[in-house]
């Protein structure tokens, strides 16, 4: 004979049942193979437990395991900053990190306010508040028609780009890069090189290349800025990239 369930007999689950059309809150459900349409994720997203760290991206593990958060990579080269010259006094980069070996600085389509003026760049050990006014050196190949050299050791500025002054016509700008050598790095003097390319004041497309430093401080240098000797910066891109150590 078989014996006769009654409610009395049966045990009955806890929790509210999960209906096919309800919106409900599900918590330690294994859901097998899902399809989530229209995700709208309200609190953090974790895998196995770890929701990551800001800026982290998801990174398959492959077949049959769980995706991880990781670092996306940044490659060889990052934008550190940039800035666009409108009639401006100065572009100013400051905040270098000795994280980086190396910054590159470049340029294009700059010219002045004011004719056969130049591109000056200056640099601070104080994060900006004051900039070195001495013991600016260089050595510089130019190509203005024949080609010489330039030497000086003991300017107030480096001069980038011309040493005939740029122009101020829009069409006729100058371009470049420079390179800035283990930044805020203390107990050395600083050095950089530059390649640059200018068509002039005197309507000749003068080519600057060479080194700098300046020997006059062993402190970190942790700013750079550019202006004009005269006027303002009436127009001009600038970047910062850094250079990462591995």
């Amino acid at each position: 004979m078989t014996k006769a369930r009654t409610l009395a007999n049966l045990t009955l689950p806890s929790g509210t049942p999960v209906g096919t059309t309800d919106t409900q809150t599900l918590t330690n459900k294994t859901l097998t193979a899902p399809t989530i349409a229209s995700a709208n994720l309200t609190t953090a997203l974790t895998i196995a437990g770890a929701a990551g760290s800001s800026g982290n991206v998801l990174t398959s593990g492959g077949s049959g395991a769980p995706p991880t958060w990781s670092a996306p990579s940044s490659g060889a080269m990052v934008l550190a900053a940039s800035a666009t010259a409108s009639s401006s006094s100065s572009i100013v980069f400051n905040n270098l990190s000795s994280s980086y070996r190396a910054y590159m600085l470049e340029y294009d389509s700059v010219y002045l306010s004011s004719a056969g003026q130049n591109l000056l760049m200056t640099i601070s050990t104080d994060n900006g508040s004051s900039y070195l006014t001495a013991n600016y050196a260089r050595s510089l190949v130019r190509n203005s028609g024949t080609l010489s050299g330039n030497y000086s050791n003991n300017d107030t500025v480096f001069y980038i780009g011309s040493l005939n002054g740029f122009s101020t016509n829009s069409a006729k700008t100058g371009s470049g890069i420079i390179y800035i050598f283990a930044p805020n790095t203390s107990g050395k003097y600083s050095t950089y090189y530059m390649e640059t390319v200018t068509y002039d004041n005197s309507n000749t497309n003068e080519m600057l290349a060479g080194s700098m430093t300046n020997d006059g401080t062993t402190s970190a240098v942790n700013a750079v800025k550019f202006a004009s000797s005269s006027g303002t910066i009436t127009a001009g891109n600038f970047r910062l990239y850094a250079l990462v150590n591995a």
